[in-house]
């Protein structure tokens, strides 16, 4: 595969576990008993300003899982970055083939967090829809 695949890859790694850190941020206010408009303004002025906080928290706030892009396609593409880290962990360093979930541990969170939101049914919500998976823990 080409640079642009892996650079893809890249992007798409980054961009879940941004979701996943807007997700579980928004979910630890809630459980704070925070106002959620009132931290949001708060923290998107500082170091935890993104993209994905800026337009998806809002859509999380007003309830709204419409798909820009898929929680079923991040997974599918956090499988793609899996099997590219399996094949990059191999190649560094055969030895260590059998640790390739350890080599990025962030890469796996958002693998198994992606995939558990796909078996419970969340796979067609956009992904800050990632928030309902949390919401059903605690």
């Amino acid at each position: 595969s080409g640079n642009g695949q892996k650079t893809k890859l890249v992007n798409q790694l980054i961009c879940a576990l941004n979701i996943v850190a807007v997700a579980e941020g928004l979910r630890l206010a809630e459980m704070l008993g925070l106002d959620l408009e009132t931290t949001l303004r708060a923290i998107s002025q500082g170091a935890a300003a993104s993209w994905m906080l800026s337009n998806l928290a809002p859509k999380i706030l007003q309830n709204d899982f419409a798909p820009g892009f898929k929680i079923a396609l991040q997974q599918k593409d956090l499988r793609l970055v899996r099997e590219a880290i399996r094949q990059a962990c191999r190649q560094d360093a055969p030895e260590h083939a059998d640790r390739e979930r350890e080599a990025l541990p962030g890469a796996e969170l958002a693998f198994r967090l992606f995939h558990e939101a796909v078996a419970e049914g969340l796979g067609e919500l956009g992904t800050q829809g990632l928030i309902a998976l949390y919401r059903r823990r605690a």
